[in-house]
């Protein structure tokens, strides 16, 4: 709406240049400040039970439980209206891989039928985004998982209101900064692991996956 007051105003034909009517400011003052409030209003993205939020520059991260009734219950963590994760309550799933990391998603495919999987050598794993950790739960013994996360809040969340990262059977570990550039520094001063055998990229800013993780530079890493 600010966009188009601009393009309005600045337009030589414009009765806005030339003084409009009260009627006509009002009218599209009070749709700016409509937009305003429609964009702004932080509103909870699922119909759970909030048990915590936080915001900082990447966003608001909020954390919800089901209701009680509703199942199988699942804690779920949002970056604004975008799911990054979910756990199972019930303690007798809470180890599993949930959404898009379930039995049978790509990642998962991708991770059980490695060749060093199906030889039953342990993988090194790099993966792109923390959300909860869920990717954690593929780990088995001997592996190591790596996550990249670009914000700090965001492993608070996976640590206080998530059990991915501390049950894993793998050897996990969380390095803050952005993917790419943590990535290449560690080619450089040989602090990273010699090879990935499996890197997963689950960055997403709003909806999208970031547009440097997904340039020629970026796969060549």
């Amino acid at each position: 709406v600010l966009s188009l007051l601009i393009a309005v105003y600045r337009d030589p034909l414009s009765r806005l240049r030339g003084g409009a009517s009260p009627a006509i400011w009002g009218g599209l003052s009070a749709a700016f400040c409509a937009a305003a409030v429609v964009f702004a209003w932080p509103s909870p993205p699922g119909g759970g039970i909030e048990i915590a939020r936080t915001r900082n520059f990447y966003g608001i991260l909020n954390v919800e439980d089901d209701p009680p009734g509703v199942g199988p219950r699942m804690r779920r963590l949002h970056n604004g209206r975008i799911l990054h994760g979910a756990q199972f309550m019930d303690p007798a799933k809470k180890a599993l891989a949930a959404t898009y990391y379930s039995d049978g998603s790509g990642v998962d495919l991708a991770v059980r039928q490695h060749p060093r999987r199906l030889a039953g050598e342990p993988l090194h794993i790099a993966v792109v985004g923390l959300g909860a950790g869920t990717m954690a739960a593929l780990g088995e013994r001997g592996d190591t998982i790596r996550f990249f996360e670009i914000n700090s809040a965001a492993e608070t969340f996976a640590r206080r209101y998530f059990t991915f990262l501390e049950d894993s059977r793998a050897s996990v570990s969380v390095v803050i900064g952005d993917a790419r550039l943590s990535l290449e520094r560690g080619l450089r001063d040989g602090t990273s692991l010699a090879a990935y055998d499996v890197i997963a990229v689950d960055a997403f800013s709003g909806d999208a996956i970031p547009v440097h993780l997904l340039t020629r530079e970026a796969f060549a890493l």
